[in-house]
């Protein structure tokens, strides 16, 4: 069984390994998935560098006190259907989050999603895809391949970008969900992913780009049809997955529900963070009855005990933590016998919030370049 968060996170989630959620005992920023494999949108950060923007988008991150760059993948944005014909987009709502789960390294992004009116080139014709759209984001992808070389030379790490941007296309939900004619773009979200590349002082940053590249991915199908991965769900008013029964991989296609919220002392499969969107995709379940999170923003996380994990309420900053799971101080704070603080942008280290990593005994944003990354898979949209 497997939950992967859309974003790049998820997508590198699917080649490398199933990310869980909750957040990382381990201070480098290694893949250490804590608790029920819910690796899907919800709960957590994945590795790899990326962010998808999905929610479908995480906030991109770096690495807690070990300072390797970590975070949550991919944040979905909400912005309005547009149709083709040039029908303006309606919509905006905020929305951040997350992309695959587990706290495993790649990218978070966060901030709202990006408001309505987009034109109707954003939209997919009726009965599929748009190809104008498609060439859009094939055209920042080539902006993005061309920034890797660059942002990769430069920890020395050897690029292997000749296949980039089919690299990107052939593995990127979004891509997928484009042409099944399930998936707009915005292009005011996309226009400013591309800046962001092309931005000498951002390129490089994988917060600055994933923030920029969210909410390029807009999804529209409603719970219960159809769906290849979360990118294609409407998810902009709640958590959602592309829930797909078999684990085998034969099973291509799914369908979209809503991933249960817990309550207190009800049991869960992971923590979704403050400001991620934790929609995911989800193979070999077939239900959504083992998929429920705990939000952060409802002052709970899942605590994961022997006799199975259920919500508990969060720790205050000071409040003994003791045993508790990592998530137990919430996403700005870890237990060291009690709930600490974690240190922000520009403060000395200690142990960084996960989006951060330690630079010259700073918290800093860190670079995207790694060794998925230098191989086709950018940061973000």
């Amino acid at each position: 069984m497997l939950i992967s968060k859309i974003g790049w996170a998820s997508v590198i989630g699917l080649l490398v390994l199933s990310a869980a959620c909750g957040k990382s005992e381990d201070d480098e920023g290694d893949d250490d998935s804590a608790g029920a494999g819910h690796g899907g949108s919800g709960a957590g950060r994945a590795a790899g560098g990326g962010a998808g923007a999905g929610a479908v988008a995480g906030r991109g991150a770096g690495a807690g006190s070990g300072g390797n760059a970590a975070g949550r993948g991919g944040s979905a944005g909400k912005a309005g259907n547009t149709a083709s014909g040039g029908s303006a987009g309606q919509g905006a709502g905020a929305g951040h989050g997350g992309t695959e789960a587990g706290q495993n390294g790649g990218g978070r992004s966060g901030g709202g999603g990006t408001a309505g009116a987009s034109a109707g080139d954003a939209g997919a014709p009726e009965g599929g895809a748009d190809p104008g759209a498609l060439e859009a984001v094939e055209d920042t992808i080539a902006t993005a391949c061309t920034a890797a070389a660059t942002c990769c030379a430069a920890p020395g790490i050897t690029p292997m970008l000749d296949d980039c941007e089919s690299t990107y296309s052939a593995h990127h939900q979004g891509i997928a969900g484009i042409v099944a004619g399930y998936v707009t773009v915005d292009s005011a979200s996309l226009a400013r992913c591309k800046a962001a590349y092309e931005s000498a002082a951002d390129q490089c940053n994988l917060n600055a780009i994933v923030a920029a590249c969210e909410g390029v991915f807009i999804g529209h199908q409603a719970v219960g049809e159809p769906c290849a991965g979360g990118y294609d769900c409407d998810r902009s008013t709640d958590t959602m997955t592309c829930l797909i029964t078999g684990s085998s991989g034969q099973e291509t296609l799914g369908t979209c529900e809503k991933v249960p919220r817990a309550q207190l002392n009800e049991s869960c499969s992971g923590t979704c963070s403050s400001g991620d969107d934790c929609s995911s995709t989800t193979y070999g379940f077939a239900t959504t009855d083992d998929l429920a999170l705990c939000f952060e923003d409802d002052g709970l996380y899942c605590e994961y005990l022997e006799s199975g994990s259920v919500c508990r309420a969060a720790l205050p900053l000071g409040e003994p933590c003791g045993e508790a799971s990592p998530d137990a101080c919430g996403s700005k704070a870890h237990c060291d016998t009690t709930c600490v603080a974690l240190s922000d942008l520009g403060e000395s280290c200690g142990s960084c919030i996960d989006r951060f990593t330690c630079v010259d005994g700073k918290c800093a944003d860190p670079d995207w370049a790694n060794d998925s990354t230098c191989m086709g898979y950018p940061p973000g949209p």
